[in-house]
């Protein structure tokens, strides 16, 4: 009995042995285990702590080391899960920022750079990304400031127009408007300019082609010079003519003079004529007819011409009659010569003669008036005027042109 009791002694003394030693590691656990845990809620609590800087969020508030304790273990499910809801709804805006930056990155067009929300999403490649959409914008924005300082400078330099930038980059509509109205108003000149040399280019007779300034101001000035070669040399024939005039006008004088000397002795020897009838019993010889004056209308009445030469090209005729054409009168035994004075702005008929009757052609004037021929111009709605027309002093109605004076026609 005793042998058993000793034996239980010594095998309750080993189990107290191993118990106690079964204890100590239990101990030791325990504290390893509540350091691990304390450790754990400190790294819950600083990484709450970083996701809520910035964030807007506070969910480090919730979860701190006491609240995270294991004592607290009945309540750690409602805590620990906040953790990952933070951390879902951070990234739920980080993609929508990614998102954001590559539709920036697509509108400002930068097309150095292919970047989508994946590259934007990822820690190793987000930095690098994010830099050149700031690049792209920066690009742009420099570009945008260059294209305002051209605009304000040119607006300034070539029209005298004061641009706002800050309207520029708030895009009010009013920045544009002062720049607006000046090219309107350059717009209109412009037009008026276009009208302007189209009318210049159909005076000249130039071909004007609408949008083409310079092949327009080289027709119209090749035009020109032909125009003012032609004047010029008109203006040479003109000089001669009035040398000519003025000589002609000094041999009229004389021979004004010479054959009012003639018709005094035309007279006398008429006076003498009568003497001698009567004297030898003669039937007298009589005549009543007056002597018509230069210009009358019964000069002009016996007056007729005829065309010489057309120019349709410049729009005129000729006809073999001027200045010192005249017409003859009969009077008793003797013609007198009487001038029908075709002057500048005079009225003429034209006709034609077709069987016995003349055609009424056009009414038009004297422009011009030379030593034996004159120039008319013809007008618009003219019928075609040939060379042989008949003309004559339009005294009556030029609907019914009188047919050409019976008696002689005028000496040129």
């Amino acid at each position: 009995m005793k042998a058993i009791n000793i034996v239980l002694s010594i095998l309750i003394f080993l189990l107290s042995a191993v118990a106690a030693t079964f204890s100590y590691f239990l101990f030791e656990k325990r504290s390893q285990f509540v350091t691990g845990w304390k450790k754990m809620a400190t790294v819950i609590n600083q990484s709450a702590l970083k996701l809520d800087e910035g964030s807007g969020t506070k969910v480090a508030s919730e979860l701190t080391v006491s609240a995270l304790a294991h004592e607290n273990y009945a309540k750690l499910d409602s805590l620990t899960g906040k953790l990952p809801a933070q951390a879902a709804s951070i990234i739920t805006e980080r993609n929508y920022l990614a998102y954001a930056l590559v539709q920036v990155n697509s509108r400002v067009g930068n097309q150095n750079s292919k970047i989508n929300a994946v590259a934007l999403q990822g820690v190793d490649t987000y930095k690098n990304n994010a830099d050149s959409v700031v690049r792209g914008v920066s690009t742009v924005i420099n570009n945008r400031n260059r294209t305002f300082a051209n605009l304000q400078q040119v607006a300034r330099n070539s029209f005298g127009v004061q641009i706002d930038r800050n309207q520029l980059i708030n895009g009010d509509a009013r920045a544009m408007a002062p720049l607006s109205q000046k090219l309107n108003q350059v717009q209109t000149r412009i037009n008026n300019y276009d009208r302007f040399i189209a009318r210049l280019c159909s005076n000249f007779r130039a071909p004007f082609k609408r949008d083409q300034p310079d092949s327009n101001m080289q027709a119209l000035d090749k035009a020109v010079r032909a125009h003012v070669a032609d004047y010029n040399k008109r203006g040479q024939e003109i000089r001669k003519l009035s040398i000519q005039k003025a000589n002609l006008e000094r041999t009229q004088k004389r021979l004004e003079g010479t054959i009012a000397n003639q018709k005094k002795m035309i007279a006398d020897r008429d006076g003498q004529i009568t003497s001698f009838q009567r004297a030898f019993g003669l039937a007298v010889s009589r005549t009543d007819t007056t002597p018509w004056s230069a210009g009358s209308v019964e000069a002009r009445k016996a007056f007729t011409a005829k065309v010489v030469s057309v120019n349709n090209k410049y729009g005129y005729f000729a006809i073999d009659a001027g200045k010192y054409s005249v017409v003859q009168q009969p009077i008793g035994n003797h013609v007198i010569e009487v001038n029908p004075n075709i002057e500048p702005y005079l009225a003429m008929n034209v006709c034609r003669r077709n069987g016995d009757k003349n055609e009424f052609i056009a009414r038009v004037q004297i422009s011009q008036v030379g030593e034996t021929t004159s120039v008319a111009n013809i007008p618009i709605d003219a019928k075609p005027i040939q060379v042989g027309d008949i003309v004559t002093v339009a005294l009556d109605d030029p609907t019914s042109p009188a047919a050409a004076p019976a008696g002689k026609s005028a000496k040129r």
